[in-house]
Formats: structure tokens, C-alpha cells, sequence
């Protein structure tokens, strides 16, 4: 499979599309469209620290660098994380921690 990346002249990434071009994501400042069979629909937008998504709000938990790596919901609980994050934290692995 090949992607197909579209951006403007100045380098702004529009969206990226399969081979067939008819499944794929739109991009449009902070908004992010999903694109399936030609049908575009909102997946989420980004704004700092929260993401706005169809299922609702996410909050996003960085690192030190900024990297994302967990997302929690409106209700507080865990939505998304990164493995390998929590292992550092939680079991104080540092071999995990500094691969």
C-alpha cells in the first residue's frame, strides 16, 4: 500500500490518502477529517493540551519533551497511554526507561 501525501506550497500538510485515494485523513488548521470512500467526517481537533473527538474530550499527558503519552477523558479515566511510559513509571524500570 502507498500513501499519497497532499500539502500546500508552503509546506501544510492538507491530508494523506491511501492508493486509491478514496480513504485517508483531511487536515485543516487543528481539525483532522477522516476520509472513508470519499466521505469526509470529523475524527478530532487539537487545541494545546485537549483533543476534541467524536467520543468527546481528551487531555493530553506529556513528558518532559512534550511527547503525548497518555489521554484522559472528561470523566478522568485513561483513554489512550504509551506502554512504555508507565512501565518506567510504575514498575521503576530504568532499563525500560532509557532504551
Amino acid at each position: 500500500m502507498k500513501a499519497q501525501y497532499n500539502y500546500l506550497a508552503d509546506g501544510t500538510k492538507l491530508g494523506v490518502r491511501d492508493g486509491s485515494g478514496k480513504t485517508g485523513y483531511d487536515y485543516v488548521g487543528s481539525m483532522v477529517y477522516k476520509v472513508v470512500d470519499g466521505q469526509r467526517e470529523f475524527d478530532r481537533a487539537v487545541v494545546g493540551d485537549v483533543h476534541f473527538t467524536s467520543e468527546g474530550i481528551r487531555y493530553a499527558l506529556t513528558d518532559q519533551l512534550g511527547s503525548v503519552r497518555a489521554l484522559i477523558d472528561e470523566d478522568g479515566l485513561l483513554s489512550i497511554t504509551s506502554w512504555t511510559y508507565l512501565i518506567c513509571l510504575f514498575e521503576k524500570k530504568i532499563s525500560y526507561c532509557h532504551r
